[in-house]
């Protein structure tokens, strides 16, 4: 089982960021994009031996054909103006996703909202030289026209003679999504269309190994910056959040079940929670208990309606959930975290309908215009067997299940989950170094717990780590390898002080609007 959770004690500052107006431990009037090209230069410095030596950076923008810019790829979305095969729905709101995370940076860089940084039309007195194609976005379409842009945006960029001033170290990209592309072909590779492009300094929510097994620092990663995932915060409503003694819940999740042969901490809690209810609050401030599985998952209504797909389908509940399979197998007394713990296990082939939400800026109609399932339904999760009864005619009564559109479902969800908890436990994910669900948790006033099969600072790799004191508003623990120490670590989170707990919410408020990608009434 190994030795158990381990609380991280504190996390050493590496020293301050090269941006005379950051200092290191307090919480400047700066956006997220400030500290991002803050941490840019930083990798330039390190880079070039102190290259940058003044206050202001000056930046010069790149030309890039049009295929690649942001008014061609972003202003035109999967579901904006047609509908979207059902076989595509997955990528297409991936791509929204990487769109979501990638303009709003572009946005302030190019508006000059960025702090400390000057935009230059003179290439020689430029410190950084940003290429504002979008790489990703034209990766995950990965049609051949797409791969064609790529590379007439590399013939376009070698037509400057700065573009190897440097060997591409003084030049950078915001990339948003994981690094690299999933996808290994040379043509899905930046570097294979020009060398240079191995030291360009890349802006994204993670970067590959080794990177994800250095210290927390961007220091330590060399020409990776480390940003949050798209998130909106408004701090209005974070000054209503509740406070800890009235949250209903003090542990919450959401997240998919598998991969079932990786993630060791994933399985271990899995296993300790999977047959606990799930608990739902809807918009009239009721709270609705659902059973942990259904007997199947059903589409209704013409195929307009998803019934229940959040919650595990038996065959998986009795395949995957030693509680389940096994009565015998329960911890002792782990039944009494059944009020205490809303933690939702959704199965890997759903986990793509979690992406879509409602947000300040989107209501999201895309959805329901485009997408050929818009509708989330939702019972006590009995409903699917009654159903059963009612096609094949045994049943004759009607039965009923509220439905909402899938984002309006998803605000619900992660509001009844991060919104009412005390503490959200943050799992390594398959992709990326933290997975969205941090940035969803700590919006609604969650604190964060990260949970690591791992040694002691092999994960979490946290943005600005350097500038934000992460270990005083969340807890780590390491070492979470088997249900005995999953276990142990619930059973700690049980106990800890509600005091405790609040404080480190306070601080976490304070540092959040520097955290996310979108902010208002800050």
């Amino acid at each position: 089982d190994g030795p158990g959770p381990r609380a991280s004690q504190s996390v050493p500052l590496l020293g301050s960021l090269p941006c005379p107006r950051i200092a290191q431990g307090t919480a400047p009037d700066a956006s997220m994009a400030t500290w991002a090209i803050a941490a840019v230069v930083g990798a330039l410095a390190g880079a070039l031996a102190g290259a940058v030596a003044e206050d202001v950076m000056r930046i010069f923008v790149h030309k890039v054909p049009a295929c690649a810019q942001a008014s061609m790829l972003l202003n035109s979305l999967p579901g904006d103006r047609e509908p979207v095969p059902l076989g595509e729905q997955a990528n297409a709101l991936y791509l929204r996703k990487i769109a979501a995370q990638v303009r709003p940076l572009h946005d302030q860089l190019l508006t000059r909202k960025v702090q400390g940084v000057e935009l230059t039309a003179d290439p020689d007195s430029a410190d950084l030289f940003y290429i504002p194609a979008f790489f990703s976005v034209l990766f995950w379409i990965g049609t051949p026209e797409a791969i064609a842009c790529v590379a007439s945006t590399f013939e376009e960029l070698r037509q400057h003679s700065h573009f190897h001033r440097r060997g591409g170290a003084d030049h950078f990209v915001i990339y948003g999504v994981e690094f690299t592309h999933y996808r290994r072909d040379d043509h899905f590779l930046l570097h294979s269309y020009d060398p240079s492009a191995a030291k360009w300094i890349v802006l994204t929510v993670a970067c590959p190994k080794p990177c994800g097994d250095a210290p927390d620092s961007w220091q330590a990663r060399g020409r990776f910056t480390i940003l949050p995932h798209a998130s909106w915060h408004d701090c209005r409503k974070a000054r209503l959040w509740p406070r800890t003694s009235q949250r209903r819940f003090r542990i919450g999740f959401v997240g998919a079940v598998g991969p079932e042969a990786q993630y060791l901490e994933r399985r271990a809690f899995f296993a300790l929670t999977c047959a606990l209810p799930r608990w739902l609050r809807t918009e009239d401030g009721s709270w609705h208990r659902s059973e942990p599985s259904t007997d199947r998952h059903w589409s209704l209504d013409r195929n307009t309606t998803l019934l229940d797909v959040f919650l595990l389908s038996r065959g998986t509940s009795l395949r995957l959930c030693p509680m389940l399979r096994d009565p015998g197998h329960t911890i002792e007394d782990i039944r009494d975290m059944m009020l205490e713990v809303n933690m939702w296990w959704i199965e890997p082939e759903w986990r793509w309908r979690l992406v879509p939400e409602v947000t300040p800026d989107d209501d999201a109609s895309y959805f329901a215009r485009s997408f050929s399932i818009p509708y989330y339904g939702f019972s006590d999760g009995r409903l699917a067997a009654q159903l059963v009864g009612v096609f094949s005619g045994e049943q004759s009564r009607p039965v009923h299940a509220e439905r909402r559109s899938q984002p309006e479902f998803n605000k619900l969800l992660y509001e009844s989950v991060y919104g009412h908890a005390n503490l959200c436990i943050i799992l390594p994910g398959d992709a990326s170094d933290c997975a969205k669900r941090l940035w969803d948790a700590m919006a609604k006033g969650c604190v964060p717990v990260f949970a690591s099969a791992g040694p002691r600072r092999s994960w979490p790799v946290l943005p600005f780590a350097d500038v934000v004191p992460w270990a005083a508003f969340t807890w780590r623990f390491f070492h979470v390898n088997s249900t005995a120490a999953a276990w142990r670590l619930l059973r700690l989170l049980m106990r800890l002080p509600p005091t405790e707990i609040q404080r480190r919410r306070e601080i976490m408020q304070h540092w959040l609007p520097q955290l996310v990608v979108q902010r208002a009434g800050c």
